[in-house]
């Protein structure tokens, strides 16, 4: 396949042929639930069936009319493509598309979920185009919840936008036919909180993102801007970027294509190699092509090392993982890598445990600190 073919199948998705029906779901709020927190409830103030994404498109203008009543003002409508005769649990779908309270069309999904109807041609996400992007790192959004507790919105900071066509040309034309991308790529990243707390970190669907619906105030985007500014690294410099920042930034920090995993090393973490006689940083990765990686990282880092980690009972070790389908590192392995990584350390030993997620990386990468 050449670009310009990847290219026009990603511009015009192909489409579901078999039989469907089209769920419109409309939600609503008041402007006394927004709080200052930046989130605030939602009520979902029409579902409705179509037999035609023409007809349920339609209906809108009147859905609007007969739901805008007693201050209730629109948020946004949703509707699903859903395959009639296939098995819908998990909420499921070829196609959703999102409006807003004048009916425009501002966002939809380019691909259909994966294991919705096993056509790989239609669970493909090939990327998007720059107008299909609507927000960059750094923007200040709303957040949609649907699918836990009842439909809420949260304002959030972007810290990474679904990838292009051209980044998604550049995976294919190194997997080739094991190329599989699927929506897990047509995603935005974003905080509401700093990156290292659990839960504050995550992604979501471009359909379910929106411009501020209310003003947001001072006080919330000064805290989104500093949870943005901690996770480009920043918070890991101190001292005005001395060498003990450095290897802090190195271990853990993270940057355009370095995320956070499932266990995130903090600025705090590092508290205890400022205050230490002595500290090493040493780092070894290994590609996928290797048949044990661990073992060759840490044969790698004994043979630099000619034992020097003997003397020292402190460590801070952080993983880099991959986001590569099929090779990354799963909580389970993750274990299962520290307790042999620990076992190659001397004994007594203190370690501090990390993970991060290096974007398209094809390698793993273990950074050791010790101090004393």
């Amino acid at each position: 396949m050449t670009f310009e073919e990847f290219k026009k199948l990603a511009l015009n998705p192909p489409r579901y042929t078999g039989g469907a029906v089209y769920r419109v779901e409309v939600y609503a709020y008041y402007d006394e639930g927004i709080d200052d927190c930046g989130c605030y409830s939602l009520v979902k103030a029409n579902t409705s069936y179509y037999t035609s994404d023409g007809d349920a498109q339609s209906a809108l203008s009147e859905i609007y009319r007969s739901v805008c009543k007693d201050d209730l003002k629109i948020y946004c409508t949703l509707i699903f493509e859903i395959p009639t005769g296939i098995d819908m649990r998990f909420e499921k779908y070829t196609r959703v598309l999102s409006y807003d309270s004048d009916c425009n069309l501002i966002d939809q999904t380019l691909c259909a979920y994966p294991c919705c109807v096993n056509d790989e041609n239609l669970e493909t996400f090939r990327g998007r185009s720059q107008n299909m992007i609507r927000f960059q790192p750094g923007d200040i959004v709303e957040v949609m919840t649907l699918w836990s507790g009842e439909p809420s919105v949260e304002t959030a900071i972007i810290t990474k936008s679904p990838l292009t066509i051209e980044e998604s040309w550049a995976k294919y034309e190194e997997l080739e036919d094991l190329f599989e991308d699927d929506i897990e790529s047509d995603i935005y990243c974003y905080l509401t909180g700093d990156h290292w707390l659990s839960g504050y970190n995550s992604s979501t669907a471009p359909y379910l993102v929106f411009k501020p619906h209310a003003p947001v105030p001072e006080k919330r985007k000064k805290e989104l801007l500093v949870f943005y500014d901690n996770f480009t690294g920043h918070a890991f410099y101190r001292e005005g970027g001395s060498r003990l920042d450095e290897i802090a930034q190195c271990t853990a920090g993270l940057s355009a294509n370095i995320y956070p995993g499932f266990n995130s090393l903090t600025p705090s973490d590092f508290d205890p190699i400022y205050n230490a006689s002595e500290v090493i940083h040493i780092s070894e990765n290994a590609g996928f092509d290797v048949d044990n990686p661990l073992e060759s990282i840490l044969n790698r880092i004994e043979e630099r090392t000619n034992g020097a980690l003997s003397g020292f009972s402190n460590f801070i070790i952080c993983i880099s993982n991959t986001n590569w389908h099929g090779k990354q590192l799963n909580p389970k392995r993750i274990s299962e890598w520290e307790k042999k990584i620990e076992d190659s350390l001397p004994y007594p030993r203190n370690v501090i445990w990390g993970e991060r997620i290096r974007s398209g990386a094809m390698y793993y990468r273990i950074d050791i600190v010790a101090y004393k």
